[in-house]
């Protein structure tokens, strides 16, 4: 079975994280170009990061590729891991 890339939104605070499962792709690809159109308001002026994760089929798999993106000037750019993910895996299970 071929993986699936999760595209997952994430509005950071310094008190809690809430973040929502948006869609999923056949394809790093798709995912990434879906991600920097907004498709359908991703960002919805509360989510400020977009995390893309390659997940294969099974029982406690951890993302095999991670992309992430964050929202500056009205727009998703490439960005490193914020400082408060580090550490924390598979976002887009919940």
């Amino acid at each position: 079975m071929k993986p699936i890339y999760f595209v997952t939104a994430i509005a950071s605070n310094e008190r809690a994280y809430r973040s929502r499962c948006w869609a999923w792709y056949p394809n790093m690809l798709g995912a990434s170009k879906a991600a920097l159109r907004n498709d359908s308001d991703m960002h919805e002026q509360s989510y400020d990061y977009l995390v893309i994760e390659k997940m294969s089929s099974g029982v406690m798999q951890i993302a095999e590729q991670v992309q992430w993106y964050r929202w500056v000037k009205g727009k998703w750019k490439d960005c490193s891991v914020p400082k408060f993910a580090k550490g924390i895996v598979n976002w887009c299970v919940g």
